[in-house]
């Protein structure tokens, strides 16, 4: 079971609880996988015949899932288009993108030794991301060690992502643990929103893909600046 130490004088908003799962967030929280995205969406875009975009570009297009990303991305006047519309790009960009998901992908600095450490505080370790759910597998098999999670729940056909509230609680609940046993981490809003539909704890992430400004107005447990400030405070 994990212990979290709450110190007033640092979290003021922490208390001390203990947790018997974590669930985290993909991109931005275990892995750094904008590359990667980028690099698919350019692809669709080249395609079309249009200009891509910048890494930075795409800081704030992820964490819908690619879909989401691409309609962000792609001028909206082009979104019906039979032969370069929305449609047609989310084919090519989930075929682009399933080739190699993990070329470019990299574990954050500091997660594998907070994953081990968490692992031996005696929890369990779960993954839920708006990724289809074969590429998620894929990604998290090319990246951790295998039996690192006990779940991996990624976007599936019938059922809405996060941070739907149906789509939660079934995630949680397919868990096997109570929303008030799971510690959530995550780095974006739709992870924030996602904690609060489940009604679970969940941390700030500052590593990933959102800046402290774009998270200030959702509660949470923490701002966490690294892994390893995670690490530090298991007890």
């Amino acid at each position: 079971m994990l212990q979290i130490r709450a110190d007033a004088s640092y979290y003021p908003h922490m208390i001390k609880d203990q947790y018997k799962a974590v669930l985290f967030d993909l991109d931005g929280t275990l892995v750094d996988s904008m590359k990667d995205i980028a690099a698919a969406v350019n692809r669709v875009l080249h395609d079309f015949g249009l200009p891509g975009q910048d890494i930075e570009y795409y800081r704030t297009r992820v964490g819908w899932g690619l879909k989401r990303t691409l309609e962000m991305t792609l001028p909206e006047e082009l979104h019906k288009d039979r032969d370069r519309g929305l449609e047609k790009g989310v084919e090519l960009l989930l075929k682009h993108y399933r080739e190699n998901p993990s070329e470019s992908t990299e574990v954050y600095e500091g997660n594998f030794e907070l994953l081990k450490a968490l692992q031996a505080a005696g929890c369990a370790l779960f993954v839920y991301t708006n990724k289809d759910q074969k590429t998620a597998e894929k990604i998290i098999d090319h990246v951790f060690p295998a039996g690192t999670f006990q779940g991996i729940f990624g976007a599936r056909d019938g059922q809405s992502l996060k941070p739907d509230a149906a789509a939660v609680r079934q995630v949680i609940q397919e868990t096997g643990f109570k929303a008030s046993q799971i510690l959530y981490v995550g780095d974006s809003e739709i992870d924030m929103e996602t904690a609060a539909a489940g009604k679970m704890d969940v941390l700030a992430c500052l590593w990933g893909y959102r800046s402290r400004d774009q998270l200030e107005k959702y509660e949470k447990l923490a701002y966490m600046e690294s892994p390893d400030e995670i690490r530090s405070w298991i007890s």
